[in-house]
């Protein structure tokens, strides 16, 4: 079995330049292939003509061939396509076409015409690899997010499709559903001989099952290829980072100066190897954060149901001005809702919410929103009109800026958020990286007090993450209060003081964000994983207590034996 692609262009309708360039690349059986590469770089755009999505449903110019086992199939319908190819979406919502999760399992058999006897043992069959019997007869609508992301790929598994594509699986996921869904994606091969092709920027935990990677360049070309460790050889001998994620594994390794022969993408193995070679060193001393009365946010006893499910449970907290907390937890916790709620999106909520001291149910809406702003987990809820000017022209609508004020803060922001070329271009029709720099654009050109972001990283390149966060972090300093929405545990340790964290709409740990991680039980029971710079520390059998928030913290962490 072989899907292979020859000198394949694409370029999408009203667009000039081909997303895609000469792609040739081969796709054996029985291997999983990760695609790397920055945002707009042509990743989804390929995974979408291999499974038939282009040109059957997204048109635009395409040139080149698309082979399997030898046959040419860029042209077959997609119902040709369902038993050679099949496709995880990055948001399983939007691959779902029922209500109930039987009935997901059942529609693509149904449409080919299965018999009721092969359906049902099918069925039974996917269920079982899974270990998600008990989920046959719920409603979708009632799953968390990993549950959702399961039944996805279940309803894909049925067709049992030698080829199974995924496109960035765990963005939305908490970090232990993220290595659930890379066990599963090894498992699929090794014990059903399936051929996985994958664009995924968490790699921490998933790169050990990689064999062979192809990478990308932001403009459609694939500039390298090859295993992991012959992939990123040339990161150890270069001075600069990539425009892409990479394992944090290679940051280690190079600043050690170790041996690149030796180097384990296993983080298990990883931390065997170096605790034969080094010692932790324990000087730190612990900051004392004081308390301050005088809270910017105010949460109190909030509660929010939805017919007969308790989403937040008497929930109270509070965060001074200039604060940065992360909320954290499992899916389905509530953070999404409680993000809704401290904007006033949610009126029906019980307890109060005030901001600067008032309550943000006596705001105008207006005056609400000139204050605190919010980025939706999906971007394409906030979009409002048809340009990525317009946009952001919407946000600046009641501003007392002249056209020239305004034409230059619009400019110097699409310029920050490496948007500029796509000003006139429709928004629904950007990258899903591009989607998401421009809808917190949206919010940060208007300038809030509060900002509040869900998963503002989710979709992102690693040059673009970087750069949000660390601009994130420059207006933090600058006197803004954040307030992020993620599953980003080294984010977490680095760039926020205070973490939330909700499990069942509760409340089961706030307060300091290094102190968090020295505490396995709550890590456990809230689904969560150590920065992985301390993971890698407790492989060695470290006794630390220091959370290092980066290589350098790292390696400070570490004295070599003698």
């Amino acid at each position: 079995m072989a899907l292979k692609t020859k000198n394949l262009y694409f370029t999408y309708l009203n667009q000039e330049s081909p997303v895609l360039n000469d792609i040739s690349v081969s796709f054996e059986g029985n291997k999983i292939y990760l695609l790397l590469g920055p945002s707009g770089g042509g990743k989804s755009s390929l995974v979408n003509i291999l499974a038939g999505i282009i040109p059957n449903n997204i048109k635009g110019e395409t040139k080149g061939n698309l082979s399997f086992d030898g046959k040419s199939i860029l042209e077959e319908e997609s119902y040709e396509r369902a038993n050679k190819t099949g496709y995880i979406m990055q948001d399983a919502d939007t691959q779902f076409c029922t209500y109930k999760v039987e009935d997901e399992l059942v529609f693509g058999l149904e449409n080919l015409k299965f018999s009721k006897e092969e359906m049902e043992k099918r069925i039974n069959y996917v269920l079982d690899i899974l270990g998600i019997e008990h989920l046959r007869y719920r409603a979708l609508n009632t799953l968390s997010g990993g549950q959702k992301q399961k039944i996805a790929i279940a309803s894909v598994l049925v067709l049992d499709p030698p080829i199974i594509i995924f496109d960035e699986p765990t963005a939305n996921l908490d970090p232990v559903t993220s290595k659930e869904i890379f066990q599963i994606i090894k498992m699929l091969k090794e014990n059903y001989n399936k051929t996985i092709i994958i664009i995924e920027h968490k790699l921490d935990y998933l790169i050990e099952y990689v064999d062979y990677i192809f990478v990308f360049s932001s403009n459609g070309y694939i500039v390298n290829e090859g295993t992991p460790k012959n992939v990123f050889e040339d990161l150890i001998y270069s001075e600069s980072s990539p425009s892409f994620h990479y394992p944090k594994i290679i940051d280690i390794w190079k600043s050690l100066k170790l041996p690149y022969n030796d180097i384990s993408f296993d983080i298990n193995e990883a931390g065997k190897y170096l605790g034969k070679r080094y010692n932790y060193i324990e000087n730190s001393t612990e900051e004392t954060v004081q308390a301050d009365q005088n809270k910017f946010l105010s949460v109190s006893n909030i509660s929010y149901r939805i017919n007969d499910k308790q989403i937040i449970n008497d929930l109270t907290f509070g965060i001074n001005k200039g604060d940065f907390l992360a909320i954290v937890g499992p899916n389905g916790a509530g953070k999404s809702t409680l993000g809704g709620i401290l904007l006033n999106l949610y009126k029906d909520y019980k307890g109060e919410v005030l901001i600067d001291d008032k309550s943000i149910k006596s705001y105008k809406r207006s005056d609400l929103w000139k204050k605190a702003g919010l980025v939706f987990q999906n971007p394409e809820w906030q979009f409002v009109s048809y340009s990525v000017k317009e946009e952001l022209e919407y946000s600046l609508k009641d501003s007392n800026l002249s056209k020239e004020e305004k034409e230059e803060k619009i400019d110097q922001c699409l310029e920050r958020f490496k948007l500029l070329e796509f000003k006139d271009s429709n928004p629904y029709l950007l990258s899903q990286g591009q989607k998401r720099r421009l809808s917190v654009a949206t919010m940060l050109v208007t300038g809030q007090d509060l900002l509040i972001l869900d998963e503002p990283t989710y979709g992102q390149d690693y040059d673009n993450q970087v750069e949000l966060l660390e601009y994130m972090s420059a207006l933090n300093s600058n006197g803004m209060t954040i307030i992020m929405i993620t599953h980003d545990m080294d984010a977490v340790v680095k760039y926020c003081n205070k973490v939330l964290i909700l499990k069942d709409g509760s409340s089961i740990y706030f307060g300091d964000n290094k102190d968090l991680f020295k505490d396995n039980c709550i890590l456990k029971e809230a689904n969560l994983l150590k920065p992985i710079y301390s993971d890698v520390l407790d492989k060695m059998n470290s006794n630390h207590t220091k959370i290092p928030t980066n290589i350098e913290g790292f390696i400070e962490s570490l004295k070599e034996k003698e």
